[in-house]
This record gives structure tokens, C-alpha cells and sequence, in this order.
């Protein structure tokens, strides 16, 4: 029935007015030519869907077999964070889809070519909540044909993720998050500003909540600086800028002003992400992803009866609803980057607590983008928790009653596993 309700106000349509095509195009061919292998059709193909309930025209790149295929082995659903967009996911959707898996890679509300259909709604920042987001994937899985994949997530895709596994748990084979640790909701709300406080390194997200029009525009100003000063690696010698502090008057102001190329980025991937990156507006709606810390921590306590009960038409009403579990039920990977300064491995620590079918993997010397400075290690760590500790991926199999569950740490030493049989419990929906 869910299915039927998110079909019906799901529809596939053109690329719209304002979004460069081109680009998309070019990426595309890049993935299938510069990264995937020689003869392999990655079937790659843009989509845009309108998503009647949830107020978004929503852009993914699909690749690898159709769900109806007999090939495909799975589906795996990859959400990007800020200021991310699909292209951030090549390596990946390289790798998987030349494997059999389907591969679905959006970009989320507010960024990229994935953008609110009514222009208000794009100026309030409840509409880019964790649960909006998650309420967008969940039609998107009924558009396809999805009854179970596995969500892969990145930085403010991984909180998305992991929403997405709590609220969706029978939806979900497993959840793989990469640097975003898992954290439950706190019984009481802690301002951004007090979150700054215990944790200065957060100050810019404090600056993009309170100061978003003046950060889209310093942001916009040149577009290749911004993707230069972004998108880096881990090595120290590719350091090149001092991070936002409270005394900074902007959020590349600790940067040169001819910020020299990581090898993060070759050419080609430089110029596809400036003009993708490039579309009007999505600076300023991505942005608003830092302003909704108390609705995300309010709309953490609960879910709808009704997966796409309509807030835009109901604005001050929950609809009927039921709480949220605040562990995660299925088999899950947390891959965290040697080298993030943000989000350090070390706020990892304790995860098992919530997560009890945990595994784990470390890349060193690795920074933030960690799957596109080492995507073989990635992918490596992906596949191998995928065949080790999932339940069949095939959409319509049963989910057994045991499982394998492999805790993995991948080192410049080599790789530790240690694996073990358990009994998974299922949130019920």
C-alpha cells in the first residue's frame, strides 16, 4: 500500500530549465569511460523525479541492472553530504554497478539539480530536515521498485542514513555510513552555539545557520576556488588553509587566494564538479541543512503512521505517529577517514552501544572525502562487510533469522576481521 501511495505522486519528468545538462552528461561519460573498466556498460542513466508529497524535484543517477533483472544482486542507495552531490559516489557506482548491483545516487534536497518545487518552501529551513530527506529516499525506493537495499551515506548523508535505517527498518538490508558517527537523540536540545562551545571545530556550521545568505554569496563568488579549497586530501603536504574560527570574517578566509589543485581532483573532475556544483540557488538551499538542528532533534523522537502524511499542507500537525527506536536494528559499517578533522574516528567510540551489529573499518591518513582519496580501500571495505555480514541483498528474500556480522580494520598494516554469528532484531515499522 505504501508502494501505491508513493507511486502515485511520484513521477518521472525532463531535466528542468535552470540545470546544466551538459554537465551531467559529461559526468556520466566520464564515470563510464574514465573510471569504469574497458566493455562493461555501467548502464548509467539521470533521472529527475517530482515528489508530489514531500515538495521536491529530485535528481539521481541510476546505474548497473534494473531491479526486475535477474543480475542484479542488490541495490545499494549512496547519499551524499555538503556540499556533495552524486558525481562524489563515481568511484563507487563504477565499481558496484560493473558488479551486478543497482545503484541509485541522489542528490539531496537543496543540492545540486535536486531542488524544492515551490520557491516559499525553498526559503524555510524545515524543509530540509533529516526526516524530509529520508521521506524523499523512501519515494524514490518505491519509484524503482526497491523493497530492501542497503544506504551507504557520507557526512550529512550519513546522519541521513542513518535516520533513513530507524524510520525505514524493514526497507533497509544494512547501513554503511562513512566519517557521520551515530549518536541518539539527547533528551535535552543543545543550541548550535552551545555545541560550539564544547566542540569549536563546528564553528562554521554555526556561521552557515546564522549568516546563510552572506556564506552563499562569499561561497558563490568563484566557484572553482571554492571546489579547490573544499575537496582535498589527507596528506600534509596538501594542506594549504587555516578552518573557520570565530574570529574569521568568512569560511575560505584561512585560504589563499590562488588555491593551488589537490591531486584530490584530476582536471576533468575539477571543471565537472565547478559547473555541476555551478547551479543558481543550491548554494543558498544547501546551506539551510545547518539550520535545522532543533527540528531534527524534535522530529527525532517520532515518526508518521503515515510515511508521506503531507507537513506542507499540515504544517502544525503531526499527523498520527508512533516514537522512533533510537537503536539501529540492522547490521551496520561506520568507515571513518585517519585524517578527518571534523569528524574524528574518536567520536566513533561507543557506537556499539546502539548499533549491536557493528563493524568497523579505518582508513589511515586519509581526510573528509576519504571514498574518493582512497576508493579502492572503500569499496574494498563496502564489499567485503556486504558479503560477510548482510542477509541476502535480493530485494524480495526474506530476512534470515541469523546472520554474520565481520568487524573489519583496514590499517597500512593490513586488514584485522574477526567474525561472529548473531540473531538480529528488527525495529518494527
Amino acid at each position: 500500500v505504501t508502494n501505491r501511495m508513493a507511486q502515485e505522486h511520484t513521477r518521472l519528468v525532463g531535466r528542468p530549465m535552470g540545470v546544466d545538462g551538459e554537465a551531467i552528461d559529461e559526468a556520466l561519460t566520464a564515470i563510464q569511460t574514465k573510471i569504469g573498466s574497458p566493455g562493461v556498460d555501467l548502464m548509467l542513466q539521470s533521472r529527475f523525479l517530482e515528489l508530489d508529497r514531500t515538495g521536491v524535484r529530485m535528481h539521481y543517477v541510476a546505474a548497473g541492472p534494473a531491479v526486475s533483472q535477474a543480475e542484479c544482486k542488490g541495490v545499494l542507495l549512496f547519499v551524499h553530504g555538503w556540499p556533495d552531490i552524486f558525481f562524489g559516489w563515481r568511484y563507487q557506482l563504477a565499481f558496484f554497478a560493473a558488479r551486478g548491483y543497482r545503484c541509485l545516487a541522489v542528490d539531496q534536497r537543496g543540492h545540486g539539480a535536486s531542488q524544492l518545487l515551490d520557491k516559499d518552501a525553498a526559503q524555510l529551513d524545515e524543509s530540509f530536515s533529516w526526516m524530509m530527506a529520508c521521506h524523499d529516499l523512501r519515494a524514490l525506493c518505491a519509484c524503482e521498485g526497491v523493497n530492501r537495499a542497503t544506504v551507504i551515506g557520507h557526512d550529512w548523508g550519513g546522519a541521513v542514513a542513518w535516520s533513513f535505517a530507524r524510520r525505514y527498518p524493514d526497507l533497509v538490508a544494512g547501513v554503511a555510513v562513512l566519517c557521520t558517527p551515530y549518536r541518539p537523540r539527547k533528551r535535552e536540545f543543545m543550541p548550535l552555539k552551545e555545541v560550539v562551545k564544547a566542540v569549536p571545530v563546528f564553528y562554521y556550521q554555526r556561521y552557515f545557520s546564522e549568516h546563510g545568505d552572506k556564506a552563499a554569496q562569499e561561497l558563490g563568488a568563484d566557484p572553482e576556488r571554492f571546489v579547490k579549497c573544499i575537496y582535498r586530501t589527507g596528506k600534509p603536504s596538501d594542506a594549504i588553509g587555516r578552518f573557520m574560527g570565530p574570529n574569521s570574517p568568512g569560511f575560505l578566509s584561512g585560504f589563499p587566494s590562488n588555491v593551488p589543485q589537490s591531486p584530490l581532483l584530476s582536471a576533468w573532475e575539477l571543471d565537472l564538479y565547478t559547473r555541476l556544483l555551478n547551479v543558481p540557488g543550491a548554494l543558498r538551499t544547501s546551506l539551510r541543512w545547518y539550520a535545522t538542528t532543533r527540528i531534527n532533534w524534535e522530529q527525532d523522537a517520532f515518526k508518521y503512521r503515515d510515511p508521506f502524511w503531507d507537513v506542507r499542507k499540515h504544517p502544525d500537525q503531526r499527523g498520527p505517529t508512533v516514537p522512533l527506536p533510537p537503536a539501529i536494528s540492522m547490521p551496520a559499517l561506520m568507515i571513518s577517514a585517519g585524517n578527518d578533522y571534523v569528524l574524528k574516528p574518536s567520536l566513533t567510540k561507543g557506537m556499539e552501544a546502539w548499533c549491536p551489529h557493528l563493524s568497523r573499518a579505518l582508513i589511515p591518513e586519509t581526510a573528509h572525502w576519504v571514498h574518493q582519496e582512497e576508493p579502492d580501500a572503500v569499496n574494498k571495505a563496502l564489499r567485503d562487510w556486504m558479503l560477510n555480514a548482510l542477509p541476502p541483498v535480493w530485494q524480495n528474500e526474506p530476512i534470515p533469522p541469523t546472520m554474520t556480522t565481520t568487524t573489519s580494520t583496514t590499517t597500512a598494516a593490513g586488514t584485522t576481521t574477526r567474525t561472529a554469528t548473531t540473531t538480529p532484531q528488527r525495529a518494527a515499522l
